[in-house]
């Protein structure tokens, strides 16, 4: 096999020459690796002491203020299972969490232990920095070692802290561990900034919608409806009286000729979890319209999830495409309803509309129901206003997601270069 020059190959991988393998169970680099107690939860709950779960442990952070309080007396009985600034926490038992692992940091006077669930490793620091280590265990290659190392049933998934010892990590120099680090902590703390921004953006469109949805733009006299106040030249119209509603349909999967060489977008509710829809995953063919009950909607049709895990999920079509019998398409009549201001109304009354279908075994916002529901009119020129408003602040929304999207890329390619050491650093 050849290998570069300057590198060499290891049980792991080639690595340079000059970097090292070691094994968390080697006292070199790990002071403690185990997994925490089972506390007897005695006393009333202390702030100022918790208790870390699964469930408050993610790849993308802890969520220390949702984490359990717990008295003084049953802190004090898990004494030795006290976290420490820089501990490595791993997720490991159950499925969905076992493997999600990251830093717990020291940030106030609060104290905290975790439990049986969670596996701690505590590096020695004269040869392993916690956040080299950290990401190593979020790249791609340390998300596949913490997944051969998984044991038991379904449902009953474990990683032994006996396994965790046994992980073989490459470990480059001090200098360049922590030079590592800062390059991924910057992408990191870009990542942040992105998030803070699409959250901020999202609370302004919250508001926009509260403002311009029930009060409009400019008015000054309103008028009290049986959903509240609303300008006085707006009207209230059930949907059926301003739009055509449509349920969609499944063409038999026993017939291949519905499918195969399709043409035609057949969407499913799952495929509506952006404002337009551009594509389908499935298509289908001009006979499997014929012989069922989905049918051919135009462009700038409004489509509304009426049950299961999605319901009320809704997008825009930009396509003329079909839509599965979960799906009711709603298209607004020519100068009565823009189609962006029905779609904005739709998610605005969504949870509204989700508890109109509740009762019933499934929730289910039938077609009736909404056709039935009623929703403010006003003139076509302002619904445009309005909705090109907030379409606006959707487009930075998108493009903020756009650029994370981006970075978690960026990220991704980094650690598979700087952790193996197939691109260099200087120290």
């Amino acid at each position: 096999m050849l290998v570069k020059e300057g590198y060499q190959i290891t049980e792991i991988g080639a690595i340079p020459v000059d970097w090292r393998i070691g094994s968390l169970g080697d006292k070199k680099y790990s002071i403690k690796v185990t997994q925490g107690p089972n506390p007897k939860y005695v006393g009333e709950p202390d702030k100022g002491y918790r208790v870390l779960k699964t469930k408050d442990l993610y790849d993308y952070g802890i969520l220390y203020n949702q984490a359990d309080k717990i008295s003084k007396e049953t802190f004090e009985s898990c004494l030795t299972s006290e976290l420490e600034n820089r501990d490595i926490l791993i997720a490991i038992v159950g499925r969905g969490s076992i493997g999600k692992s990251n830093i717990f940091y020291r940030k106030n006077a609060e104290r905290y232990i975790f439990t049986r669930a969670i596996g701690l490793v505590r590096v020695n620091h004269n040869n392993l920095i916690p956040e080299f280590v950290h990401y190593y265990f979020q790249s791609p290659f340390g998300k596949r070692v913490f997944e051969k190392g998984i044991n038991g049933s379904t449902g009953q998934e474990v990683l032994q802290t006996s396994y965790l010892k046994e992980i073989k990590l490459p470990i480059p120099s001090l200098p360049e561990q922590q030079k590592i680090t800062d390059i991924l902590s910057t992408v990191d703390e870009q990542l942040e900034q992105t998030d803070q921004l699409i959250e901020k953006t999202k609370e302004l469109k919250k508001g926009l919608m509260q403002k311009l949805l029930t009060k409009g733009i400019g008015h000054t006299e309103f008028k009290q409806t049986a959903v509240g106040e609303i300008p006085v030249d707006w009207e209230m119209k059930p949907i059926a009286e301003c739009c055509k509603t449509a349920s969609g349909g499944t063409p038999s999967r026993q017939k291949k000729e519905y499918y195969l060489n399709g043409t035609i977008p057949w969407i499913k509710t799952g495929e509506l979890h952006k404002k337009y829809v551009y594509s389908a995953e499935e298509k289908i063919t001009h006979e499997a319209i014929k012989n069922s009950s989905a049918k051919l909607l135009e462009e700038d049709t409004v489509v509304i999830a009426m049950y299961g895990a999605t319901i009320g999920k809704l997008s825009i079509l930009k396509i003329k495409a079909t839509t599965n019998q979960a799906c009711c398409a709603i298209s607004p009549y020519d100068g009565q309803v823009d189609d962006e201001f029905l779609y904005y109304i739709l998610l605005f009354k969504r949870d509204e509309l989700i508890k109109m279908g509740a009762g019933g075994a499934q929730p289910n916002i039938s077609q009736q129901i909404i056709r039935n529901y009623v929703i403010p009119v006003p003139q076509i020129q302002e619904q445009q206003k309005i909705a090109n408003i907030l379409s606006s602040v959707d487009e930075q929304i998108e493009q903020y997601e756009q650029k994370k999207e981006k970075l978690q890329q960026l990220k991704k390619g980094l650690m598979q270069k700087l952790l193996t050491g197939k691109i260099r650093v200087q120290v």
